[in-house]
């Protein structure tokens, strides 16, 4: 609980730095649902190895934290390199996920940021 209110309060001073309006503010509070994650996606991308070598996304959860390779896909998320974004996710379980692959799937629902 206390994790919770701590995430809370400091996505509330960090959005209201921000030119957010009250509407936008009180959506981004409402993520702590389980269902929906806000992510930071960096202006690059790393090579990674998972089937094969390619580029992941580097993302993170909370402004001050490291950046984290993301190997999946984001359904519905046209990243361009470059911009460094703040995106609201939905996160789904799958049922039977291939052995080799995640039990998640991300799908972009909006776009808070591009910088």
């Amino acid at each position: 609980m206390k994790k919770l209110y701590f995430f809370g309060l400091m996505l509330l001073l960090s959005i209201s730095s921000c030119d957010s309006n009250k509407e936008e503010l009180q959506a981004l509070l409402k993520l702590n649902n389980g269902d929906h994650k806000l992510l930071y996606v960096a202006n690059y991308r790393v090579d990674c190895v998972g089937e094969g070598n390619f580029q992941c996304l580097q993302v993170k959860e909370q402004e001050d934290a490291a950046w984290q390779n993301f190997y999946g896909p984001i359904k519905g998320f046209d990243y361009e390199e470059g911009y460094e974004y703040l995106i609201e996710v939905s996160v789904r379980e799958i049922e039977n996920p291939p052995a080799d692959g995640s039990s998640l799937i991300y799908s972009l629902v909006k776009i808070w940021k591009k910088e």
